[in-house]
């Protein structure tokens, strides 16, 4: 457990400096980042990069110390992921009022840059998947079941 909160700082850590990094088309971006949780327990985190890489970490009964994995999304697929979620509104989402012992789900979404350079984005909560939430739930959903059979 403690070398995933570690790693779960660390990747805290990670993310904004990649934001602030150059948007080139060069550069490596997050396109988007998924995190499961209850209160004080994150239990799922996946992390998508606009390079088709994507990082999954982790903890259940088999693994409750957690769990790293990562493999590269098809460019087709990482493609239909971002329309599906510019789709259900996902730059414009707002938190959805919270549910008590429920798990929480934290999406962060981001467009690429745009003429200027700029990276739009969005984070947005939720409890229950529901409207736009569940096409939200089932992309990411999606990401995990077709390309991380492997770690789960």
């Amino acid at each position: 457990m403690r070398r995933l909160s570690v790693f779960l700082l660390f990747l805290a850590f990670l993310a904004p400096a990649a934001l602030l990094a150059d948007n080139s088309e060069t550069s490596r971006a997050p396109v988007l980042i998924a995190e499961v949780s209850r209160p004080g327990d994150v239990r799922l985190l996946l992390m998508v990069y606009n390079d088709g890489e994507a990082i999954l970490t982790r903890k259940d009964a088999d693994e409750p110390d957690g769990e790293l994995c990562s493999t590269f999304l098809p460019a087709d697929f990482l493609a239909a992921l971002e329309d599906t979620l510019r789709d259900a509104g996902a730059l414009r989402l707002r938190d959805a009022e919270v549910i008590p012992d429920l798990t929480r789900k934290t999406i962060s979404f981001f467009a690429g840059p745009d003429q200027q350079g700029r990276t739009h984005g969005n984070t947005f909560s939720y409890s229950r998947a529901e409207g736009p939430y569940l096409i939200v739930a089932r992309a990411v959903s999606t990401v995990i079941d077709s390309h991380f059979g492997f770690c789960i």
